[in-house]
């Protein structure tokens, strides 16, 4: 654990009696855990737009579950199951204040975490907005004309829900006349992709915080106990789905996003930008 990630707790297990502890049990990455098929899963899990389909996909036996593993080989599948008695129902405990460890071979094992109140952390791959001042407008009909009355009242800032880094294709990569920026795909077609200029720079901004801040760079020793940058938690504006329905557009919670809001923008930016967030872990 590195300063400013974001920090996951980790204490309750989806298919175990997860017990008390003294301290929860926290991470910031998942490691070689997030294999193909684990990833596939969570993928699949966190696509759920109701808690119906999320609670039955996430039980072994349920017929949802049953079907996915099918195309699992057996190999595969054995050691699914075996992941699955550890995988944990992730819940954000808040923003990293310090470095910490997993084996106490390697350091201090106690991490300081911000549970709650402001924080300055990276955004991820979505643009982010603060509060801003938005435009009412009122129409009324007078003599065959329309008179329009505006006043202008103080929105507030983005939900911020955390995400996989490897979830990114889930979502819309740019803002067009349907959908904004960081809505989730419905219909499994992305809409636009980023030009090749701004996902370079994106790119680059986000390797340096992985690289400088976490850790993840190439460097003397053995490679394998270096963090991959695509299975940490990453933070992005919440916005509801939008679906089409007789040429009619329609805004949806989304179930599987939406139980993952855990605090307010209070001053946006672009991808890989740091932002200010207001941290709501202990009344959301």
């Amino acid at each position: 654990m590195q300063k400013d990630e974001i920090v996951m707790n980790t204490t309750k297990k989806f298919q175990s009696n997860s017990g008390s502890q003294a301290y929860p049990l926290v991470i910031t990455t998942l490691g070689q855990f997030a294999d193909a098929p684990m990833r596939d899963f969570l993928l699949e899990l966190y696509s759920s737009a109701s808690v119906h389909d999320f609670t039955q996909f996430s039980k072994s036996k349920s017929e949802p579950r049953t079907a996915w593993q099918t195309s699992l080989t057996p190999s595969d599948l054995e050691t699914f199951k075996k992941k699955m008695e550890y995988l944990p129902d992730f819940r954000c405990q808040g923003v990293a204040l310090g470095q910490a460890f997993a084996s106490h071979l390697s350091g201090d094992t106690v991490a300081t975490v911000l549970v709650g109140g402001m924080a300055t952390v990276m955004n991820g791959h979505f643009e982010m907005f603060s509060g801003i001042l938005q435009r009412r407008v009122v129409a009324c009909v007078v003599t065959s004309a329309v008179a329009c009355i505006s006043n202008t009242v103080s929105g507030a800032g983005d939900d911020v829900q955390w995400y996989f880094d490897f979830e990114k294709p889930k979502f819309q990569a740019v803002t067009n006349h349907l959908v904004d920026q960081g809505c989730r795909i419905l219909n499994g077609n992305r809409n636009d992709i980023l030009d090749k200029n701004t996902q370079l720079h994106q790119n680059k901004k986000m390797k340096f915080f992985d690289h400088r801040l976490m850790g993840s760079q190439s460097g003397i020793g053995n490679s394998q106990g270096m963090k991959s940058g695509d299975t940490v938690f990453r933070i992005k504006p919440y916005r509801p789905s939008v679906i089409k329905e007789n040429n009619s557009m329609f805004s949806m919670p989304h179930y599987g996003d939406k139980i993952r809001v855990f605090a307010k923008c209070i001053v946006g930016g672009r991808p890989g930008d740091m932002v200010d967030i207001m941290i709501m872990t202990q009344s959301s």
